[in-house]
């Protein structure tokens, strides 16, 4: 576990961080974070979490490879997020013209059909990538986004 910002086995708050260039920008096993107005730009991964509950406000990931890394997450959480993701996402009203509710339940259910490990990380990664895109545009999927980081977390 290596990166611009190694913690373990700590509670850490960052705010005002702009960290750019690095293979991973921070690295976290079993640590608290809360973060707020960070930029994570142009690493290869921004946030690589083990059993690291996250809290992220008023951040912004630009131009990196990972956004979150979840490899290390077991496929029964995956799982669980997916169907948390589609359960919480079928209550949804359309908030923007930007955003599509349907559409991400569709990911959700196609990346929980997929039984081959690494292509569920990869579908997973793609509707979180979604719902973070949608997080800028309607409150109820920023709310979504901030649960799925905390649950990755924990």
């Amino acid at each position: 576990m290596v990166g611009a910002i190694s913690v373990e086995n700590a509670n850490v708050r960052l705010k005002n961080v702009k960290i750019t260039g690095f293979d991973t920008a921070i690295a976290a096993k079993n640590s608290s974070l809360n973060m707020s107005d960070m930029t994570f730009d142009s690493n290869s991964v921004a946030l690589d979490l083990e059993r690291s509950p996250t809290t992220i406000i008023n951040s912004q990931f630009i131009n990196n490879r990972i956004d979150l890394i979840v490899d290390s997450t077991p496929l029964y959480v995956i799982d669980s997020i997916l169907k948390n993701i589609i359960s919480r996402v079928d209550s949804m009203p359309f908030e923007d013209v930007r955003t599509n509710p349907y559409k991400v339940k569709a990911q959700a259910k196609e990346a929980l059909r997929t039984s081959d490990g690494v292509s569920k990380r990869t579908k997973f990664i793609g509707v979180i990538k979604t719902v973070k895109e949608y997080a800028g545009y309607a409150t109820t999927f920023y709310a979504l986004f901030q649960l799925i980081m905390y649950m990755l977390g924990g």
